[in-house]
């Protein structure tokens, strides 16, 4: 599968974000219609998902950092100068070796 969704000048839109986008809606919405069924208050739901996913994205950073780059590894540093993608825009943890 090609990675790009479509290139419109300097934005690319990839799949694997439009995919992780639609996969939080879904849950979102999926979620969300359980709860009012249940009679459980909406606004603990949205306020439970907001931090599940950004806690998912960190983790998911924190995973890749750890796991599957060879060029991270040694000592800790966190540099909040250099972007970390999209995930983590304000800084990145890397091993420096």
């Amino acid at each position: 599968m090609h990675p790009i969704l479509f290139e419109i000048g300097p934005f690319t839109l990839r799949w694997y974000g439009t995919m992780i986008a639609t996969a939080c809606l879904v849950g979102y919405w999926v979620v969300r219609g359980e709860a009012q069924r249940n009679s459980i208050a909406v606004e603990k739901v949205e306020e439970f998902l907001l931090f599940a996913i950004v806690a998912a994205v960190i983790g998911a950073r924190l995973y890749y950092v750890a796991f599957t780059e060879p060029e991270f590894s040694g000592t800790i540093h966190l540099r909040p100068w250099r972007s970390g993608g999209a995930d983590l825009p304000f800084m990145e943890l890397s091993w420096a070796g």
